[in-house]
């Protein structure tokens, strides 16, 4: 996969903080809002700096929390099967390959939301990020199509739509002492319909990444073109794996301490990818310096923190109402 395909994704980052990763888990759970159905249409993926163009056909089947993502093109294809647990992205090379080659490569993410992917980003955003986007900004994020934590500060979104009609965000980092750039973010609706359930969606959507230098000046990185030629009902369920076997390189993300993963060689059967609980997984792993136990104590720790924060908060509510209405009491009196 080549740095054009990647877009932004070099800039992978480790978590400062155990709470980071935990965040992400959550900001990655996702329900679907979007009509169950086969959405049909094509992506355009430009780099004006490398003078570079991709485009591909889309085909996206939604129902209940499950879906499954093709891009397609004459010379790449890719697929993504999300799930409230975990999503599998999966970049397929085109045969005859040389013997002895990989004919997949393979990245697990944990949620319903992929990530290191622009043009997938693109379409998960536009049509299965409601839940995740619904808030008030400033908010948090693990990144979207930049690969380290972002603040969005812009959110334009209806009761009904689908997805944010139009969203800034920038990298968190920007934010800081002594930066020396920043990378933004814009997200918006080009044209929409409503469909017979009553929810809003966009036919047409575009989403920039630019980057800005000390000076103000901005340039674009990409931009993403995705349009929506056709839906229809569901002619099979979505599928929940790949259709891959054997010895692959997996990218497993699944694991609290950041990003950066070294390609891994996992057996994969019948497209099942290991549990992170398998004896061969955490071994592999620990080679590498990883650890599941360790994701398992920060998210443990996290989890302490968090339930200690509501408590401590409680008490002081409770302690701020008691004096309150002794106050009160005395006023009375």
């Amino acid at each position: 996969m080549g740095n054009s395909r990647r877009g932004l994704a070099g800039v992978l980052f480790r978590f400062r903080q155990a709470g980071m990763a935990i965040l992400l888990v959550l900001i990655c759970e996702t329900t679907i809002a979007l009509p169950e159905g086969k959405y049909l249409g094509t992506i355009t993926l430009a780099f004006p700096l490398a003078g570079q163009t991709n485009s591909f056909f889309v085909q996206l089947r939604c129902e209940n929390s499950y879906w499954e993502l093709l891009l397609d093109s004459p010379k790449e294809k890719y697929q993504v099967f999300g799930s409230p647990e975990e999503t599998i992205w999966v970049a397929t090379y085109p045969s005859p390959r040389p013997p002895g080659s990989n004919t997949a490569m393979i990245r697990v993410f944990p949620g319903s939301r992929p990530f290191i992917a622009r043009s997938e980003e693109h379409v998960w955003v536009a049509l299965l990020s409601k839940s995740t986007f619904s808030g008030r900004p400033p908010i948090q994020d693990a990144g979207l199509c930049m690969a380290e934590p972002s603040i969005i500060t812009h959110i334009s979104i209806d009761k009904q739509d689908v997805a944010p009609r139009e969203m800034r965000w920038h990298n968190e980092r920007a934010d800081g002492k002594g930066s020396q750039g920043r990378i933004e973010g814009h997200f918006k609706w080009m044209a929409s319909t409503n469909m017979p359930t009553g929810a809003n969606l966009p036919m047409m959507s575009e989403l920039a990444v630019y980057l800005v230098n000390t000076n103000g000046d901005r340039s674009l990185v990409s931009l993403s073109a995705f349009t929506i030629k056709g839906i229809v009902p569901l002619d099979a369920p979505p599928g929940k794996r790949p259709n891959v076997q054997g010895r692959h390189v997996v990218y497993d993300h699944r694991f609290s301490d950041g990003w950066q993963r070294p390609p891994i060689m996992y057996d994969v059967q019948n497209g099942n990818i290991p549990s992170t609980k398998s004896p061969a997984v955490k071994q592999l792993l620990a080679k590498l310096g990883y650890s599941a136990d360790k994701a398992r104590r920060s998210k443990f720790a996290f989890i302490v923190w968090a339930s200690a924060v509501l408590i401590t908060s409680g008490l002081v509510v409770l302690a701020l109402m008691k004096t309150t209405k002794q106050n009160k009491g005395r006023t009375q009196t």
